[in-house]
């Protein structure tokens, strides 16, 4: 049945479809990124995300699994992220992107 065991409130757990699960982890993620992000600039065609300490991987991830068109990769440290565009054009549209999930 391919069932995936979900947390739900209180601690406790409940068994989902994988796409339900993923659906869960992609709004967790970018929860995580709002709560975490400081602040969103960019130059040429790199974003640099500031995060508080040691939050920069689960930012990262956030990043990756929301699937963002135009962005070919990115690059964590410790409070920051670095996140590569594939051209310089599409800069501002990925900056109101991630000021759009800042926002939410």
């Amino acid at each position: 049945m391919q069932l995936v065991k979900t947390p739900v409130a209180s601690g406790q757990y409940k068994y989902t479809l994988p796409e339900q699960s993923a659906k869960q982890a992609t709004e967790r993620y970018a929860k995580i990124f709002k709560d975490t992000t400081q602040t969103v600039a960019g130059s040429g065609n790199i974003i640099v995300v500031k995060t508080l300490t040691g939050c920069a991987n689960a930012s990262c991830e956030a990043i990756d699994s929301l699937e963002i068109p135009h962005i070919l990769g990115t690059i964590a440290g410790d409070n920051t992220v670095f996140i590569v565009c594939d051209d310089p054009q599409f800069m501002p549209q990925l900056i109101s992107r991630f000021e759009e999930l800042l926002n939410r």
